[in-house]
């Protein structure tokens, strides 16, 4: 009984596989940098969002001063800031 296929030619050889793997390793690790460069780029974006929201209260603070109250502590025109 002959098989209509040719078994000499089935398969993959040891290059193949290699470049294969080769390229799926190369797309991986560029997959992976960019999602670690936008992990990056989102926490600094919230800390930057968080700084902004501090400074915003302390200047909300400030404003809610008397006038006479404003200056700083030790300095001239003394005050209640530190």
């Amino acid at each position: 009984m002959k098989l209509p296929i040719n078994l000499q030619d089935k398969g993959f050889t040891l290059l193949e596989i290699i470049l294969g793997v080769f390229l799926i390793a190369f797309i991986s690790f560029f997959i992976f940098n960019i999602f670690q460069n936008l992990s990056k780029i989102t926490t600094s974006g919230r800390l930057t969002l968080q700084l902004l929201s501090l400074l915003q209260d302390e200047m909300e603070k400030i404003r809610v001063l008397n006038y006479e109250d404003i200056g700083i502590e030790g300095g001239w025109h003394p005050g209640i800031l530190p």
